[in-house]
């Protein structure tokens, strides 16, 4: 999980759930392929954590995250 332990224990479960359910959409990375499909999976991310954080408080351990695929 991205986020720490400490903070996700902290969360009430109704937002645990929300970062349970978001999880696998972050973890979809296979380290073989094209350097286009990685460049297509950082982008599909991407759009993941910005769309998450239009609806959720976002923990900067996704926006870490973000600026680390933007590289």
């Amino acid at each position: 999980m991205l986020v720490s332990k400490e903070f996700y224990d902290r969360c009430p479960p109704s937002y645990q759930k929300v970062l349970d359910d978001f999880q696998p959409k972050l973890s979809i990375y296979h380290s073989s392929g094209s350097l286009q499909d990685k460049a297509t999976f950082a982008q599909e991310v991407q759009a993941a954590i910005l769309k998450f954080s239009s609806c959720y408080f976002t923990p900067i351990e996704l926006f870490e995250h973000y600026i680390e695929l933007a590289k």
